[in-house]
């Protein structure tokens, strides 16, 4: 039997959307190693012990950056003296950083959210500002302390190596992975779903526009929108103006819970992003049988092959997004087998039993005896 190990994962203790890959990594790691999770967002229990191996420890702070979450930190280092550490978003600075110091073997760190998503989505002043460049400079001094960067697409694993000066060779590309669900396609409707931010980088004005073009062609459909976001009064306010507002309607966040029910009642769904890095709610779509309309931007097409799991349009072109939706609402077999076929490539490359599969191999014995 292998020598037990310990492990630190910081992330959130929840079992959905993206939270789930460390949820269930830390469940497959427990059945044979210790386990330290650090929550940064749910109930603030303090301590909780899951099981023998496994434990779960709240930050000081839900955001941990302080001085007083780093001091946290280290006390759980010297306390448990992990062989590898993995974090996750907010949770990279100080965890990378304490586990360079206490010269932690393999000390890992995921790449979510790209550059220009986080660029796009700041006023104009402070994209470009001293301060927003500072932070690059900042997050890449601390990505280079880090053994190995989980990028979760081929296009992440270019724009940290590009904007960070990581070298490409630590920079290893595992793909999100979902929990399987019952839900399965059972639309009764023409229509069109959106689950996200309303966010500039989100892109939901080129779907809104979309919409309304077929919407002028005569063309009877839906769309609803779940999500909040800063650019939601402006958009109810243009589709006021167009005189869409019985065919487009903004619903609000959908509880996780119900979002494989909220996806499952759609036609089809459209991610429209400007740039985007591995949407989830794409992997979620093919989880349930429906097919997916994504922008050829960014790592959407690394899950879209045009025309047989899904269907790809011209980032920001509204006209080419009418197209692609009038094309699967006029061939309904090639929508059903669009459908299948995302499915099918979910299960071959999006379960989390295979990013569970690739991280664990990661943590446990390190870039030289894992393959990318």
């Amino acid at each position: 039997m292998a020598e037990k190990q310990t492990i630190f994962i910081a992330h959130n203790w929840s079992c959905v959307s993206v939270s789930s890959i460390s949820y269930y990594l830390a469940l497959e790691l427990s059945k044979q190693h210790r386990v330290v999770f650090l929550n940064g967002k749910g109930p603030r229990n303090v301590y909780t012990r899951i099981n023998e191996n496994l434990e779960v420890y709240d930050w000081p702070n839900k955001r941990p950056v302080k001085f007083k979450d780093f001091v946290f930190f280290v006390r759980l280092l010297r306390k448990y003296k992990p062989n590898a550490v993995l974090a996750h978003f907010s949770t990279v600075s100080v965890c990378v950083v304490g586990a360079w110091l206490f010269k932690v073997k393999r000390n890992c760190c995921y790449y979510h959210t790209l550059i220009e998503q986080n660029r796009l989505d700041l006023p104009a002043n402070k994209s470009k500002g001293l301060r927003f460049r500072f932070a690059i400079f900042k997050k890449g001094l601390v990505y280079k302390l880090a053994s190995n960067i989980i990028a979760v697409s081929q296009y992440a694993k270019l724009d940290v190596s590009k904007h960070f000066k990581v070298d490409a060779q630590k920079v290893k590309v595992i793909y999100n992975g979902m929990p399987d669900t019952a839900c399965k396609n059972n639309f009764d409707a023409l229509k069109i779903v959106f689950a996200g931010r309303c966010d500039y980088s989100k892109g939901i004005d080129v779907l809104i526009n979309a919409v309304g073009l077929l919407l002028n062609r005569g063309i009877n459909l839906q769309l609803e929108v779940a999500g909040g976001g800063k650019q939601r009064a402006q958009l109810e306010e243009h589709i006021q103006l167009k005189g869409w507002q019985n065919a487009i309607k903004f619903i609000g966040p959908v509880p996780y819970g119900e979002i494989h029910q909220f996806i499952s009642s759609a036609y089809l769904i459209v991610v429209p992003s400007r740039i985007d890095n591995l949407p989830t709610v794409v992997i979620e779509a093919k989880v349930c049988m429906v097919p997916v309309i994504g922008a050829a931007v960014g790592g959407i097409p690394e899950m879209i092959e045009h025309k047989k799991n899904g269907l790809l349009f011209k980032a920001e072109d509204s006209g080419d997004l009418a197209e692609q939706i009038f094309l699967l609402i006029n061939d309904r077999q090639l929508r059903d087998n669009i459908a299948a076929a995302g499915r099918k490539q979910y299960e071959d490359c999006f379960t989390i039993e295979k990013n569970v599969r690739d991280v664990r191999d990661l943590l446990l014995h390190g870039p030289r005896d894992f393959v990318n």
